[in-house]
C-alpha cells in the first residue's frame, strides 16, 4: 500500500472508471430484429455530446424515448446468474457447477405518468405514442398480453458530461 491504495491490481488508479453520477436517464425503445442492433452504437456525437437524432425518427433503430423523472436511487440492477450442479455417481457432493442462465433485472420507481409509461406498463408499442395533452388521452392494457422487447440506455453525466452508464439489449441471435 506504498501509493495509499489498498487494491492497486484492480484499480489502477484509473478514476475515470468510477460510475459516480450526479444526474441521469434512462432511455428505452422497441426492440426490433436486426433493425435495433447495439453492435458498434454509440448514442454520442463526434463532439461526445448526445447524438442529435437519438430521439428522432431518423434514428438507426427508431427513436429513443426518455422514460422521465426517477425517484433519488435512480435505476437498480440485479444481476442473475442461474447454476446447475452436476452429480456423479463416485461422490455425495456435485463434481462442478454448470451455469444455465444469465440475465439482470432492472427496476426504478418512476415519479411521473406520461405516454412512455403508460405503454411499458401496459405492454404496448412505443412507435404508437400519443403525444402529452392529447384530447382524449387514454391507455388500457390490451386483451391478449404480448410479450415486448425492449432495449435500454442508461445515460448519466458529471462535471457536465453524458456518459453512458450502461446499455441491454435482446442479444443478437435471441429470439421470442
Amino acid at each position: 500500500m506504498a501509493n495509499g491504495i489498498l487494491f492497486p491490481a484492480l484499480f489502477q488508479g484509473a478514476e475515470d472508471n468510477i460510475r459516480k453520477v450526479l444526474y441521469g436517464s434512462w432511455l428505452i425503445r422497441d426492440w426490433n430484429f436486426a433493425s435495433t442492433s447495439l453492435t458498434g452504437f454509440t448514442p454520442f456525437a463526434s463532439d461526445g455530446n448526445l447524438s442529435s437524432t437519438l430521439f428522432s425518427s431518423s434514428n438507426p433503430g427508431g427513436p429513443w424515448y426518455d422514460v422521465g423523472y426517477m425517484d433519488q436511487k435512480g435505476p437498480e440492477f440485479t444481476p442473475k446468474l442461474t447454476m446447475k450442479p452436476t452429480q456423479v455417481m463416485q461422490s455425495r457432493w456435485p463434481a462442478r457447477y454448470d451455469f444455465t442462465e444469465q440475465s439482470e433485472e432492472i427496476a426504478a420507481t418512476l415519479m411521473e405518468s406520461n405516454p412512455v409509461i403508460d405503454a411499458l406498463y401496459n405492454s404496448q408499442p412505443l412507435s404508437s405514442l400519443q403525444s402529452v395533452g392529447t384530447v382524449g388521452y387514454s391507455s388500457a392494457a390490451p386483451v391478449e398480453v404480448d410479450l415486448r422487447w425492449r432495449q435500454c440506455l442508461f445515460i448519466g453525466a458529471r462535471q457536465g458530461r453524458p456518459e453512458l452508464l450502461h446499455r441491454s439489449g435482446v442479444p443478437e441471435g435471441a429470439h421470442r
